[in-house]
């Protein structure tokens, strides 16, 4: 006789157990997918703390109803960061978001860039605007909008730093798509007729130098502002060091060349002159301008008519291009040609008084500005400010 005893099972029980055991596995399985979004995410950018982390992705969770999306609760918490006066958390959370990512890339640089003006942290923020431009030019979903304030803070830092020939090629693009006011064409079109060495820049450059005091590009423009302040023997020393450390940045040597020329030094002219390529087409508007001066001292005056005539092309308003232009003629005995440039001057200095008068709320003063360009034979700005003017008339007309 056997001792094994069979037990059965009734069918109901078993089916029974076995859907049990599917839901427990189905349990299981859901668990771990949880725990691998909320412990297996990537790394939280430095900066931004697990709790910051936490309370943003529970914001996107509420309004969405779905596990929070990494670069999501990112955003959010950046932007929570922002409100509370937080501004280098709200870096961090940015900057956690990268440059492909379809939806906050491009976003995500443009307000890293807006927080990064606001901590004075100007090389970082200048880099971000401009990585939020190239990654404009191939998403159809950024505003306009958004376009124009990066270029408009990126104007701003290129203004402040002096770096006018760099601020051209910005507010260039910005003309060609017509997202300009009449702040953005003044700039364009007369940048050095315009008290460009001001107070004001040089406040904000001491507030970056206080920031990032060994920036190359802030320690130039701190030299440049000595140079138009008349403090040549303090320029002169910075900038003098500043080219001996580096040899080979261009934008050094302009600004060394363009303080051996405020002190008459004309053998250190000649001398970082040389060590200068040779003329080009777009190559800084100071150097050209001084290649005409340096022709002018040494008597070589169709030389310096060259480059005068070149330094225009770049910039139709320096009063000191047409100031070297006309003593250039005067020696080659060009009377006529002489005093049509003469009179540009006088133009020009009419244009420098009246500038401050050309403003959004005065559309006549704006028309009279196209009429000074079009005697200037300045076409294109001519055309600008007779648009800048009708569109103003009609923003004042009554409705």
């Amino acid at each position: 006789m056997s001792n094994d005893v069979t037990v059965r099972v009734p069918t109901g029980r078993r089916r029974l157990m076995w859907l049990v055991m599917v839901l427990l596995v189905i349990a299981a399985l859901c668990s771990a997918a949880v725990y691998w979004r909320l412990n297996a995410r990537p790394a939280l950018p430095d900066g931004l703390s697990p709790e910051e982390y936490a309370v943003a992705a529970a914001v996107v969770s509420g309004t969405t109803g779905q596990t929070p999306d990494h670069f999501d609760a990112l955003m959010v918490a950046a932007e929570q960061a922002d409100g509370r006066g937080d501004l280098e958390t709200a870096v961090a959370a940015f900057s956690g978001v990268p440059d492909q990512h379809l939806r906050h890339g491009a976003v995500a640089r443009l307000r890293e860039g807006e927080l990064l003006v606001r901590l004075n942290q100007a090389i970082r923020a200048e880099d971000r605007f401009r990585r939020f431009l190239k990654l404009a030019e191939n998403n159809l979903k950024v505003s306009a909008r958004d376009i124009s304030v990066a270029e408009k803070w990126l104007s701003f830092l290129l203004s402040v730093e002096l770096r006018l020939d760099e601020r051209r090629l910005i507010l260039q693009a910005a003309h060609r798509a017509g997202r300009i006011d009449l702040a953005d064409s003044k700039q364009y079109f007369f940048p050095r007729l315009l008290i460009w060495k001001s107070s004001t820049g040089r406040t904000r450059l001491n507030d970056f130098l206080e920031t990032d005091p060994h920036s190359l590009i802030l320690n130039v423009a701190d030299g440049r502002y000595l140079t138009g302040e008349g403090r040549l023997s303090e320029a002169r020393e910075l900038l003098a060091a500043l080219r001996h450390q580096f040899p080979n940045d261009l934008n050094c040597a302009v600004a060394f060349l363009e303080c051996c020329f405020e002190q008459n030094d004309w053998a250190s002219v000649t001398q970082t002159l040389q060590t200068m390529p040779p003329y080009r087409l777009h190559e800084p508007h100071v150097i050209t301008w001084i290649r005409g001066e340096a022709a002018l001292h040494d008597e070589h005056w169709e030389d310096a008519v060259r480059h005068f005539e070149a330094a225009l092309q770049s910039d139709a308003s320096n009063p000191a291009v047409h100031m070297g232009l006309a003593k250039a003629l005067g020696k080659l005995g060009q009377t006529q040609q002489q005093q049509v440039v003469r009179d540009r001057s006088l133009l020009l200095s009419r244009i420098r008084v009246e500038m401050a008068r050309v403003r959004d709320t005065a559309p006549d003063e704006v028309r009279t500005l196209a009429d000074r360009c079009r005697q200037l034979e300045m076409d294109e700005a001519a055309t600008v400010f007779q648009w800048h003017a009708d569109r103003l008339k009609q923003k004042q007309a009554p409705k």
